[in-house]
């Protein structure tokens, strides 16, 4: 392996594994601190295979573009295990870097946003694009008294406005919502 790539994959190791230490639940921590060694075997199946494909020595070092582009498949992976733990435990990243994440970006919102919204300000590839999701962690949020949550009366579920910090004057239309709501 070059030295470039070795600096490549030692940054890549060292930033997961600062990542991993905020992370609740245990499969994705497991995974997280793993990455490094994931990307180091992704690239030698890279490097072979280009070593195959050009006929010359699977002997030569790693270079540094095959070390990025396996550190690109790595990352892919490791948002693939992110999504389908948090679709089988409920929240696979940390509660409270994603309840820290929606409650700034309400919080720069004016301290209010419907649920429409919120999706909107989401990255492409998080789970929170997606309506039930997005709602059912603003619903636990709303059980753990992190947000307020206001219907607004005859309205749709798009009415469904999500507060932070006090900024609703007047309580009367604000609940907690039981759980099992349907929503």
């Amino acid at each position: 392996m070059t030295s470039e790539a070795k600096a490549l994959i030692y940054d890549f190791q060292n930033r997961h594994a600062d990542e991993s230490v905020g992370i609740v639940d245990g499969n994705v921590r497991y995974v997280e601190n793993k990455a490094g060694m994931h990307a180091a075997r992704l690239a030698l199946v890279l490097h072979v295979a280009r070593c195959v494909e050009n006929g010359t020595s699977p002997l030569l070092p790693i270079e540094e573009q095959t070390m990025r582009e396996a550190i690109i498949l790595t990352e892919w992976f490791l948002n693939e295990a992110h999504r389908i733990y948090a679709m089988l435990a409920g929240s696979g990243k940390s509660m409270d870097s994603e309840a820290k994440s929606i409650l700034e970006k309400i919080r720069r919102h004016g301290g209010k946003m419907n649920i429409r919204d919120l999706q909107r300000t989401m990255p492409k590839n998080s789970l929170f694009t997606h309506r039930e999701p997005l709602m059912k962690k603003l619903l636990s949020m709303v059980d753990s008294g992190k947000l307020l949550r206001r219907h607004e009366p005859g309205g749709n579920n798009q009415a469904v406005e999500f507060f932070y910090e006090n900024k609703i004057t007047d309580t009367a239309d604000t609940d907690t919502l039981p759980k099992n709501t349907g929503i």
